[in-house]
């Protein structure tokens, strides 16, 4: 099933500490049809990444900005979301989810 409420506990901290406050979670599995969005996006972010100066670069990141991480990182990534046996996974609380249109303007896809 793609679409699962999972219950987990969490210490609220505005409570005492040996009170647990029950948070609901919302875990969904990213469709490949979503993951293969995010694939091309990052190819694409790579290319134009890969064909930047270094004063192109300085101006868009700080000077610690090292981009053969990056291209590493964004390599990595697009790997793990092209790979048909990696579950990618999101997860946010129910409150995030119920408050997702008003905070972003978009509502959150719905998964059956």
């Amino acid at each position: 099933m793609p679409y699962t409420i999972t219950k987990r506990t969490s210490k609220d901290n505005n409570i005492e500490s040996n009170n647990k406050l029950l948070i609901m979670k919302n875990t969904i599995k990213l469709p490949q049809s979503q993951q293969d969005i995010i694939v091309k996006a990052l190819q694409a972010y790579q290319a134009t990444l890969r064909t930047l100066t270094d004063d192109q670069l300085l101006y868009l990141y700080d000077e610690d900005y090292d981009v053969e991480y990056t291209d590493f990182d964004i390599t990595t990534l697009t790997k793990m979301f092209e790979d048909k046996d990696v579950d990618v996974r999101i997860e946010l609380d129910q409150e995030v989810h119920d408050s997702f249109a008003i905070r972003n303007g978009v509502d959150f896809p719905e998964y059956v």
